[in-house]
């Protein structure tokens, strides 16, 4: 009788797991298909499929004023068709600047793959702003739901 209710709740968690299964690639399940990371100020990121490195959007400007500032920043931007994704990574280190500050100065409270951060859109993009570790990351893109894609909790 006991082997009977096992494999009853086998069956029920098998099944359970493969609609589970099918909101991500069975790739990621077996070990094969593993995402694409890219490093930017010491801050790990996925890498979508299809996008590319483009310098050629990133200003010396935004460099040069966090610079200005006493502050180490990378920022790189990444292209697919027309949609630019940029990566602002700065070391905070010897920063006043926490999550109260940017909750006050960034945006509404918003949760990204387990990241806390704030959202705000302004000038036609959207910008999720989180501190991880010694860094402050920023994130920007016109289309809100490609921040996802790129952020490792």
């Amino acid at each position: 009788m006991n082997k009977k209710i096992f494999a009853i709740f086998a069956v029920l968690l098998v099944a359970a797991s493969m609609s589970t299964v099918s909101a991500f690639d069975l790739g990621d399940l077996f070990g094969f298909g593993e995402k694409q990371t890219v490093t930017v100020g010491g801050v790990d990121f996925y890498l979508p499929d299809g996008y590319q490195e483009d310098p050629t959007n990133i200003t010396n400007e935004a460099v040069s004023f966090f610079q200005e500032q006493g502050f180490d920043v990378t920022i790189k931007g990444y292209m697919k068709d027309s949609n630019l994704v940029g990566i602002f990574v700065v070391n905070m280190t010897d920063s006043p600047i926490n999550n109260e500050y940017l909750a006050k100065n960034m945006g509404n409270a918003t949760k990204i793959n387990d990241v806390d951060g704030f959202m705000m859109y302004a000038d036609g993009a959207y910008v999720f702003t989180y501190v991880k570790d010694k860094y402050l990351v920023l994130i920007s893109s016109t289309d809100e739901n490609t921040i996802s894609d790129f952020i490792i909790a």
